[in-house]
This record gives C-alpha cells, sequence and structure tokens, in this order.
C-alpha cells in the first residue's frame, strides 16, 4: 500500500503542525483509489477538540468529519486516510493511537526529530497484529 501526496499538500500538514505548537493537529486526507496506491487530493484541516491533554491525543471535530465525508462523495472522491502530528515524538503509533484505531483506515503521523525537522510516515491498523506502515510517496504537483 501506497500512500501518493504532493510536497504542498505535505508542507500545509506540516504548516498545520506548526501553528499547534504542543498540541496535536490534525485533519482528513481527501483523494482517490487505485489497486494499493491512495492518491491524496486535498487536505481538510479539523480543530482538536479533544477535551483532554491535547498534547498526546486529537479527536477530529465530528460536524467537520461529516462534512468532508459528504463533500467528498459529491466531489467523486474519498476519504482515503487521516492525519495527526506528534509534536514532540517521531511518528510511530502511541497505544492512544491504538486504542482508537480503525481497521483498514491509513493513518499519516508527522512527528519531529531532532536532525531533520518534521518526518512524516503513514500506517494502517490491522487489528490483532497492530499497526502495519505504509509507503509515503511524495511527488511534485505533476507528478
Amino acid at each position: 500500500m501506497t500512500l501518493v501526496i504532493e510536497t504542498s499538500q505535505m508542507l500545509r500538514i506540516e504548516r498545520h503542525a506548526e501553528r499547534s505548537g504542543r498540541e496535536e493537529c490534525c485533519g482528513v486526507l481527501v483523494g482517490s483509489s487505485v489497486g494499493k496506491r491512495f492518491r491524496v487530493s486535498s487536505v481538510v484541516e479539523a480543530e482538536n477538540v479533544y477535551e483532554g491533554d491535547r498534547s498526546c491525543r486529537y479527536t477530529i471535530d465530528p460536524q467537520r468529519l461529516l462534512t468532508t465525508h459528504r463533500q467528498a462523495r459529491e466531489a467523486g472522491c474519498e476519504v482515503v486516510g487521516y492525519y495527526h502530528s506528534h509534536p514532540e515524538s517521531r511518528p510511530e503509533p502511541s497505544g492512544e493511537d491504538a486504542a482508537h484505531a480503525w481497521p483498514g483506515i491509513r493513518c499519516l503521523i508527522i512527528g519531529r526529530t531532532a536532525a531533520q525537522g518534521w518526518e512524516a510516515r503513514c500506517w494502517s491498523w490491522s487489528g490483532g497484529s497492530g499497526f502495519r506502515e505504509e509507503r509515503v510517496e511524495i511527488v511534485d504537483e505533476a507528478g
């Protein structure tokens, strides 16, 4: 499985994470799938409405989520996954991520690394065997 995302979309997610500071940012990845490739055509930022410590947990605003799903269907697209940030750790699923994961749904996590700044990795929950990492392909707008 491969998540294909344009450079400009990755930069948008990184800027969202920067604006969120020490709180996790979150959003929706809209696009289409062909075989084992999931191409992102738009990134929809959402508010993290989690009522507790947002530095290690997020909840996508439910109204934004419903609206995004409806708009994607109307446009002939689909929700191909979700994204969130780990503001002070690597982009690897946490225990919180595992506790709230949905089978087969891609989750792009961006995390801070000391040497490189933001790093992006994509994961899907496979149930009993945990998370499976998926390939992230960052392409130019023409790609």
